[in-house]
């Protein structure tokens, strides 16, 4: 077994152990999955010509996440969950995961990604009613799994698809209205004279606080 095959194995290996420990069964699945993929019977040069899938960089990175960048166990939990197989069973909950970048991406080659299948791939997030927000989210979970990808310890990718694409505009933030300082003295006058408490049963009618009580 060559040197480059048994390290895929390897990796693919401890990024199942990783997902399993911070993300519970339904990344773990994913993992398994990716595992097999990385694994089974695909001839050793068929992957050394053609390199790896989408789906066995995504766990690679995600055990980077884990163990090199030491990145928070629901940090790491968050990506799993978008690069879960679709119909993975959620960590809580009876849904299960939609699994979109798996089921357009995870089976082909990374050196054969292009801007166009990036750009095709989060266009059809928008045709389903993602917001841009979301959309971007996917788009920047990308661009750092290729740019992992063309570090020179792990595949040295020549070129990352996804910085071509299009960033989706976001809506901006609601405007923070904020008292200014004489609303706020009058406001801790009215307190302080317990206007806020409103009228007390001995100020009511009879009947009223009754009702009141």
């Amino acid at each position: 077994m060559d040197e480059s095959y048994q390290w895929e194995c390897s990796s693919a290996r401890i990024a199942a152990e990783a997902l399993a420990a911070v993300s519970g069964a339904a990344a773990s699945d994913s993992a398994r999955s990716t595992r097999r993929a990385a694994c089974g019977a695909a001839p050793r040069r068929e992957r050394r010509e053609l390199g790896a899938t989408v789906r066995e960089l995504a766990a690679q990175w995600l055990d980077y996440l884990a163990r090199e960048k030491g990145a928070k166990p629901s940090t790491v939990q968050d990506y799993a969950y978008l690069l879960a197989e679709p119909g993975v069973s959620h960590r809580r909950g009876p849904g299960r995961s939609a699994g979109r970048i798996m089921q357009a991406l995870g089976e082909r080659r990374i050196a054969k990604i292009t801007t166009a299948d990036v750009a095709t791939f989060l266009r059809g997030l928008e045709r389903e009613g993602m917001t841009a927000r979301s959309v971007n989210k996917h788009r920047g979970l990308l661009g750092a799994m290729f740019s992992y990808a063309q570090r020179e310890d792990t595949y040295a990718l020549e070129h990352n698809p996804v910085p071509g694409t299009s960033k989706r505009r976001e809506k901006p933030p609601a405007v923070l209205d904020f008292f200014e300082p004489l609303e706020i003295e009058a406001l801790a006058r009215a307190a302080g004279a317990g206007a806020h408490r409103g009228p007390q049963p001995a100020e009511l009618d009879v009947d009223e606080a009754a009702w009141r009580t």
